[in-house]
């Protein structure tokens, strides 16, 4: 009996130094040094109490340093890194966001903001820092980021005309410029003409209500994507397009356009439908909601679609 006493004995004290050794590692960690710089009047005896928590700390901040992403966080709850809090004489974790879930839902947001019919995938990701920089283009790519400026202190009421030989980059420029609206929280609809013509008209052969339309008529900021490339009939110029264009303009919104035609090219265009004669007199009422409400921007350069450097 005495003999296991005596062992009993050395057990406790080994779990005793050990539990001592344990403590003095966890107070060493430059982690739990720097929580006791910013925060001295947590006493050492609060901070035993709550060894469990701390060594919970420490094990989240270090996942955190060595951090791959989102989707093999390792912590205790996923995109959040624990904070040490002091409450009633003892520590406790808080959960915060970590800086990986706060891109993320930015990123989130962001998308939100962002409606776009067939538009390709490198338009949507497009950024003013990832534009290609040249001679040709630079005036263009300069004009519209003085336009992008104009957000921050209100909406502008007037828009940009970007037209330009084929592949010089303008719908990759207004992309640019809708990812920056998206930054700053405004909405924007990006949507190539020729082939939204057809989606609406789709819907409105079945008779049904016209999202598309209100979406195009009420968002903040739209960008009609190669306007001029599209088949007009007397529907798709006066009842749609005629009808948005004087939407936003008596509601003040920008309407941005990109196309590979001037303007004066763009009003012959739209003098001509798929039946009946030349009608200059409706192509210029729908000119007159271009014309006065965007500022022209030549984009120049080669045919990057080509491939050329």
């Amino acid at each position: 009996m005495k003999h296991l006493g005596s062992e009993a004995q050395v057990l406790f004290q080994d779990k005793i130094q050990s539990y001592q050794d344990n403590w003095l590692k966890i107070m060493k960690h430059p982690l739990i040094c720097d929580f006791q710089k910013e925060y001295p009047e947590v006493t050492a005896s609060t901070l035993k109490r709550s060894i469990p928590k701390l060594k919970q700390y420490i094990k989240d901040q270090e996942q955190c340093s060595g951090c791959k992403g989102l989707e093999t966080c390792p912590n205790m709850v996923e995109g959040h890194c624990s904070q040490l809090v002091e409450y009633g004489g003892f520590i406790d974790l808080q959960m915060k966001k970590c800086r990986m879930l706060e891109m993320y839902e930015s990123q989130q947001r962001r998308k939100r903001l962002i409606k776009s019919h067939k538009i390709p995938k490198d338009v949507l990701e497009a950024t003013f820092q990832s534009i290609q920089m040249d001679e040709a283009r630079m005036q263009a790519i300069t004009e519209v980021i003085g336009y992008s400026r104009k957000f921050k202190d209100e909406l502008p009421a007037t828009g940009l005309y970007l037209h330009g030989s084929f592949g010089t980059g303008k719908s990759y420029l207004a992309g640019a410029l809708m990812n920056h609206l998206s930054e700053i929280g405004i909405d924007s609809y990006m949507a190539y003409v020729p082939d939204f013509i057809q989606a609406v008209y789709a819907t409105f052969k079945e008779g049904t209500t016209n999202e598309l339309i209100e979406d195009i008529k009420q968002v903040k900021v739209l960008i009609l994507d190669d306007i001029g490339a599209e088949t007009l009939s007397q529907w798709s110029r006066d009842d749609f397009l005629g009808n948005v264009l004087q939407h936003r303009m008596a509601d003040r919104l920008p309407t941005i356009f990109t196309s590979n035609l001037t303007l004066d090219e763009l009003e012959t265009h739209l003098s001509y439908t798929s039946k009946g004669p030349r009608e200059p007199l409706k192509a210029g009422r729908i000119m007159e909601r271009i014309r006065h409400y965007t500022k022209p921007v030549q984009v120049l350069g080669h045919n990057r679609r080509l491939g050329a450097v």
